[in-house]
């Protein structure tokens, strides 16, 4: 693992000692920066709780780009209570009317277009730049 990314995985491993997510040489550079600039970068701010990351990871799976951590965590929260409590997780491409639905619930401006056609078989933690 390169330097940078190690001192990034002790980082996460300090911050939740008791997290059994973060294990050390099995994780990909992806999942480690993903969840690092969550915890530690930019989604500090919003409070994101490593439950939340997962979820939000998986919406940005089925939109096909990243969201802003703001967005993603409204998106992430309307998308819970439209679907009876239930999580995200179990959301796939069939739900796109749903997920449609939060956004406009919570006025927010987000692209469909790169919405999955399938059901992705795992989370993306890393996307392309725009």
């Amino acid at each position: 693992m390169k330097r940078e990314l190690k001192k990034q995985l002790k980082e996460l491993q300090t911050a939740y000692p008791n997290s059994h997510l973060f294990p050390d040489e099995e994780l990909d550079e992806a999942y480690i920066r993903y969840f690092h600039d969550g915890l530690l970068g930019s989604g500090k701010e919003y409070g994101i709780s490593v439950y939340d990351l997962d979820e939000i990871a998986w919406l940005n799976t089925l939109m096909g780009y990243q969201l802003p951590w703001k967005d993603a965590l409204q998106l992430n929260r309307e998308c819970w209570e439209l679907n009876h409590e239930i999580s995200v997780l179990e959301l796939g491409a069939k739900h796109k009317k749903l997920v449609k639905t939060a956004a406009k619930n919570r006025k927010l401006q987000l692209d469909f277009s790169r919405w999955a056609t399938e059901t992705p078989k795992a989370i993306c933690y890393s996307f392309e730049e725009n």
